[in-house]
């Protein structure tokens, strides 16, 4: 395409072919990019839409253009607001870890029949909610980490905490995250729990090391 062929109403026809672009798509290219959304959130069109604009006034002051197009993506022209994940305060937390340490140990008032495979599912997953709350990682992030992907680092507060390096096959791609001090303890109990813990070992894994996909 043409410089000058940029027209407004070639970039209006930009946000048609962006969403229904993976609707179109091969399957070849969604195996290629398995972290697809056949429908783009509002937050993807919005930096879209900043970068699109960052780069026609770039054009303009450059004089490659002379206009500077309206670039409005759908959502913004329709006063839709963002989508944003629900809040969990730190009182939620607290309420949540305190029930978790009865529940994984059996101790509930519906929990009398509680074997050894139950605890350790249940201590499983009680590390997993602390893995996701110190860390900020997403659910399926966590699920892919294996050992050689942790390290320990001083964190902000001089503590000596963990470093994970999260696999580029999710979906913010690769790229180094560091918890709190609070998680060294529970990344312990976790190689304690599994025994699984060579630098091809998954973290979280079922009795014979196998990947844990999620929690039912």
């Amino acid at each position: 395409q043409k410089v000058e062929e940029l027209t407004h109403s070639f970039v209006m026809g930009y946000w048609n072919w962006r969403q229904t672009y993976w609707a179109r798509a091969s399957e070849e290219e969604r195996k290629k990019y398995p972290n697809f959304a056949i429908s783009p959130a509002k937050k993807s069109l919005d930096m879209e839409q900043s970068a699109l604009r960052e780069v026609f006034g770039w054009a303009n002051s450059m004089k490659l253009i002379n206009y500077q197009p309206q670039i409005q993506n759908p959502y913004a022209r329709k006063g839709i607001k963002a989508k944003r994940r629900a809040s969990f305060e730190e009182y939620d937390f607290l309420k949540l870890q305190s029930y978790m340490e009865e529940w994984v140990e059996g101790r509930g008032k519906n929990d009398k029949r509680v074997n050894s495979a139950h605890v350790r599912n249940r201590k499983l997953l009680q590390i997993y909610v602390h893995f996701l709350a110190y860390t900020g990682m997403r659910t399926g992030e966590v699920l892919k980490l294996k050992h050689k992907d942790v390290g320990r680092t001083l964190t902000g507060e001089n503590e000596m905490g963990l470093f994970f390096a999260v696999s580029e096959d999710t979906k913010t791609g690769a790229r180094e995250v560091t918890s709190t001090a609070d998680l060294t303890d529970w990344y312990d109990q976790l190689c304690k729990l599994t025994g699984h813990t060579e630098r091809d070992d998954w973290l979280f894994c079922n009795k014979d090391g196998k990947q844990i996909t999620g929690f039912y």
